[in-house]
């Protein structure tokens, strides 16, 4: 099954690979799955979409002009909505978004006045990541997805991720091939 967020292509994977499918058959799923996972594995590194897509997150003003997300390279701000108490309404209309709201990186700034504070009080629908995807970043991708590919998993430890004493996960493979950890440091938004 393709996710929205695969990173590659069947096709550019079988490439990489110098896949023969008169040789050997393997059902497409697979190779569905083992990019689903590289792609996620990559994502959860970097702590934000990679591949350009449509989110709509809530958020909590903070009485300043500037609000956090919590995906990065936002290209586009599509809607802001204001919690009046009962629902969301329209804080700018489509048409004023464009006048008043502007987006750096994973900030989304407003130029006529600071967000009024509040818990989850602001609502935006907001275009992030990347189109094409970053030709080094595609790499990375089809290199992790040989390592899954050539290695199976065993109990509960999947190949690439390591589990620590509280529970996060750490890059395996990044952590073996630093050139890849600088490549992805790149696209990664450091959560404080």
């Amino acid at each position: 099954m393709i996710q929205n967020n695969q990173l590659v292509t069947k096709e550019e994977l079988k490439r990489y690979l110098n896949w023969n499918e008169s040789t050997t058959a393997l059902s497409d799923d697979l190779f569905d799955q083992i990019i689903n996972s590289a792609s996620d594995i990559i994502e959860h590194y970097c702590n934000s979409k990679i591949k350009l897509s449509e989110v709509t997150e809530t958020v909590s003003g903070n009485g300043t002009d500037r609000l956090f997300m919590s995906n990065s390279h936002i290209t586009k701000v599509t809607n802001c909505k204001y919690w009046d108490g009962s629902t969301f309404t329209d804080y700018y209309t489509p048409g004023e978004i464009e006048q008043y709201l502007f987006s750096s990186l994973h900030v989304i700034y407003n130029r006529a006045e600071n967000f009024e504070e509040g818990i989850f009080n602001f609502q935006f629908t907001y275009t992030c990541g990347f189109n094409p995807v970053p030709e080094d970043l595609k790499l990375i991708c089809l290199e992790l997805c040989t390592v899954l590919f050539n290695n199976s998993s065993s109990g509960d430890s999947r190949v690439g991720l390591i589990s620590n004493q509280q529970g996060t996960f750490k890059m395996f493979f990044l952590d073996e091939l630093p050139r890849h950890k600088n490549v992805i440091n790149k696209y990664r938004l450091i959560n404080v």
